[in-house]
């Protein structure tokens, strides 16, 4: 089963799998728009690993304007990764764990007529998949092929508990290279590990150490979220 999306309809199913992801988040959108992503991106839970594909921004400049910017402001937001593809790329798909848009839309300003297909796992977990593959082989076109983009996106990103940088998650090894070299196990303060100021798995402020780098409840959520990829 499936649902066709007039335009607005379209870039509201956009809206909502940004919003009602719990895991992940996968854009492919070739071009940009100058303010419409950076706002639907903000809408995303900062813990939401979430990747975006797109073309490099030297192939958008003729048609949007000052992506580079955008592209920059993106880059710098916690728990995103960018991938750029070729001239080849025309795909648009947006999906998280449990629905995935196939649209005529692109994630810029809403001038052209378009329309969208959504499909729900719940409702169709077989043509879910089967999108899932289609995916994988445009992950390939990014030089992605020995890791899809569903394995991509389960290896979480994670936040330094120093400075608060995003970084792969490992509860063993909290800290970005930077503060990493600076690290010193053996610096105390009042009797106690040196302690920091980040969770590793929400980046929120926490008294943290390397020994205890997560708050109680996101440790809750860091054993049920190896234990679903493990």
């Amino acid at each position: 089963m499936a649902k066709i999306l007039n335009t607005d309809e379209s870039w509201s199913a956009i809206e909502h799998i940004i919003e009602d992801a719990n895991d992940f988040i996968v854009l492919i959108s070739p071009f940009l728009g100058n303010k419409d992503i950076l706002s639907l991106v903000n809408k995303r839970r900062d813990n939401i690993y979430l990747q975006l594909f797109t073309l490099e921004p030297s192939k958008q400049k003729k048609f949007i304007s000052d992506v580079s910017k955008t592209i920059c402001k993106l880059e710098k937001l916690p728990n995103i990764k960018v991938h750029y593809g070729n001239v080849d790329f025309h795909a648009k798909c947006y999906f998280n764990e449990k629905e995935v848009l196939i649209t005529s839309m692109n994630l810029s300003n809403i001038v052209n007529i378009e329309f969208g297909v959504l499909v729900s796992k719940e409702w169709d977990k077989s043509l879910f998949a089967d999108t899932m593959r289609l995916v994988n082989n445009i992950c390939e076109k990014f030089g992605m092929s020995e890791e899809s983009a569903i394995e991509l996106s389960n290896r979480r990103l994670g936040f330094c508990i120093k400075c608060g940088k995003s970084i792969d998650l490992d509860l063993y090894q909290p800290y970005c290279e930077e503060c990493l070299v600076n690290y010193n196990p053996y610096d105390y303060r009042n009797g106690y590990y040196r302690k920091e100021y980040k969770c590793h798995w929400c980046g929120s402020s926490f008294d943290s150490s390397k020994d205890y780098p997560m708050h109680r409840s996101c440790y809750y959520n860091y054993k049920k979220f190896i234990s679903g990829i493990g």
